[in-house]
């Protein structure tokens, strides 16, 4: 069942990050765990390389708490500060400028985050030996 799970046509684009999941999985264990919920790929795949890796259940149920708890924090945490900087750049610079800041943050993560899937794609069809 497992290999069918992996063996979709979706994953089968990302066999390689898949495989390097699996072999930092039976490596670092629940840490591996902890950091997959810090990506998104990973996030959705976890339950499935952990269970395809026979990660003891505890073990798993345990590390995704403390990395979902953690991650939810952090998340959490991150939006209230971008929040109060924007208040306070509204304040100081007033509305346009602020939205324009903002903006720039928006259109600057969205560049990096196209490049790093760009950078992704050509890597999985090259693969370095």
């Amino acid at each position: 069942m497992l290999t069918r799970v992996l063996g979709q046509r979706r994953l089968r684009a990302h066999a390689g990050r898949v495989e390097r999941a699996q072999e930092f999985l039976r490596t670092r264990g629940g840490l591996a765990v902890f950091a997959g919920r810090w990506t998104a790929f990973l996030r959705a795949l976890m339950p499935t390389l952990a269970g395809s890796c026979r990660m003891p259940y505890a073990r798993f149920l345990t590390w995704n708490a403390v990395g979902g708890i953690t991650w939810g924090t952090i998340v959490v945490l991150i939006g209230c500060l971008a929040g109060a900087s924007y208040e306070r750049i509204a304040r100081r610079l007033g509305e346009g400028p602020a939205i324009g800041s903002g903006l720039v943050v928006v259109v600057a993560l969205v560049v990096w985050h196209l490049r790093r899937g760009r950078r992704d794609a050509t890597e999985s069809a090259h693969p370095t030996p």
